[in-house]
């Protein structure tokens, strides 16, 4: 049978004439599209692929297109003009057996997005789905996946609610983005699942689904599709809207930047704001490249807190927070939200190479091991991160400038050996899954691949890689 992405990636780090082949070299040459480099097994993968892009304006656009690729209706039901209809046969080679994937974009290039080859197929433009309904009876908004998310901060501010997720570098996001794993938006509660209430999508069998409640929260449900969809929902479904839960806006809310003097400084500050059990929308902090890229301040490492509450508590917890500084530290106070957005829009936006996950008290050498890479990079390479009340650590480390592949490469690789060296959880995009040690590749791909089985036998909801595995791998 024809594999999918999960599969192809599985083959990589088995297939027999890929062993001898070291796993670095193996991964800088898929990331840098290098036929040279590559066993003659899999090159053919990377030879071109056909891809159509299929504007779709509704959701029945979706199912129709999901159904064209299974070979159920005709390609008539795209909706497509003749001339681009005769275009699509031509371009894909429809035939009576003919094997068409189906993804869906567009995504804002976040880790340099997919880098396995594609399969040849739709590609499906769900950039029109941007509709944001507020329901203020049940505080949720569901947006349509290719809505912006300045679009739906805006609209539910205009209805006096918060939308719960926030940028930290100047990134606009699609929606979809965080079904597809790779948005770089945070709350100071946690992750995207932690606000998701509900996803809707089309299987690959065309059929509607739902992977929670819109008006309850699913904590009673006893499974959890919405994170099973968050990490890796792209693989087995095609998303067209997602409902969240919403924060009441008051107009207490006020953002908080203080100057830092030293990393003992900042791990303080940190770990007293855990303390003091105050929930905050969100937490930032940054080196001086993230400080004037995101935080807007120009220059020296910043730590940002954005309050939440009405004028009769918003001073007590402001104090509480200035405890946390003492009197010498720079200070300023912002009305409102503050976010990376609200400043002119940049020429070229800043890049993110990966993200590192750490404990607050494995946080110390962690942070000087970045300061020392940083430093020996430039004053164009930052490191941003983000408290959660867990006591959880993201840091993203980002380019401020124009770059080649070979050089995001290079820095990648470092990343992957800072964490390797402080034992520490690394996302990013499949170059990272490459490099990541043998056994936890296997575990990783065998259960994508049974999943991706019981769901889409056929491989049509898959964005990257047909081949064809020998029997036995």
């Amino acid at each position: 049978m024809p594999l999918g992405s999960a599969d192809f990636r599985e083959m990589l780090a088995g297939f027999p004439g890929l062993r001898a082949l070291p796993r670095e070299k193996l991964a800088k040459a898929v990331y840098l599209r290098d036929r040279r480099a590559l066993p003659e097994e899999m090159k053919r993968l990377f030879a071109g692929v056909n891809i159509v892009r299929i504007p779709v304006n509704e959701p029945e656009d979706v199912s129709r297109a999901i159904q064209v690729a299974n070979g159920e209706i005709a390609g008539i039901y795209l909706g497509l003009k003749a001339d681009a209809l005769h275009y699509v046969r031509r371009r894909l080679a429809i035939t009576k057996d003919r094997e068409i994937s189906v993804s869906w974009g567009p995504k804002e290039d976040v880790f340099d997005g997919e880098i396995l080859p594609q399969l040849d197929g739709f590609e499906l433009d769900l950039s029109d789905l941007k509709g944001v309904e507020i329901d203020g009876e049940h505080g949720i908004v569901r947006c349509g996946v290719g809505a912006r998310w300045n679009e739906v901060f805006e609209a539910c501010r205009s209805k006096g609610w918060l939308f719960p997720l926030f940028p930290i570098l100047p990134l606009n996001h699609y929606i979809g983005d965080i079904v597809d794993g790779t948005a770089s938006l945070i709350s100071y509660r946690g992750d995207a699942a932690r606000c998701v209430r509900n996803i809707d999508f089309l299987t690959p069998d065309a059929r509607y689904g739902e992977s929670g409640f819109d008006r309850v929260p699913n904590s009673a449900a006893g499974y959890d599709l919405n994170s099973l969809l968050l990490v890796m929902g792209r693989h087995v479904s095609i998303p067209v809207s997602v409902t969240f839960s919403l924060v009441p806006y008051v107009e207490g809310t006020k953002t908080l930047r203080y100057g830092l003097e030293s990393t003992e400084h900042l791990l303080g500050a940190l770990e007293g704001m855990v303390k003091t059990r105050l929930q905050p929308l969100k937490v930032v902090f940054g080196d001086g490249v993230a400080s004037r890229v995101a935080l807007g301040r120009e220059e020296g490492p910043t730590m940002e807190v954005s309050l939440h509450g009405t004028e009769e508590t918003l001073p007590s917890q402001e104090e509480i927070v200035d405890s946390l500084f003492n009197e010498r530290v720079e200070k300023k106070e912002i009305g409102g939200l503050a976010h990376p957005l609200q400043g002119p829009p940049r020429r070229v936006p800043p890049s993110p190479l990966a993200e590192l996950r750490s404990s607050l008290a494995d946080l110390a050498p962690l942070l000087n091991a970045l300061t020392s890479w940083r430093e020996a990079q430039g004053d164009s390479f930052g490191v941003i991160g983000t408290l959660f009340e867990s006591g959880t650590i993201g840091l993203l480390p980002f380019i401020d400038r124009a770059t080649n592949r070979g050089e995001r490469f290079d820095r990648l690789l470092e990343l992957v050996q800072i964490a390797r060296a402080h034992k520490c959880r690394l996302r990013g995009n499949t170059t990272l899954q490459l490099l990541s040690p043998e056994s936890n590749l296997e575990k990783r791909f065998a259960l994508v691949r049974r999943i991706k089985e019981e769901v889409d036998l056929p491989n049509v909801v898959n964005p990257s890689g047909l081949l064809w595995v020998p029997q036995g791998l």
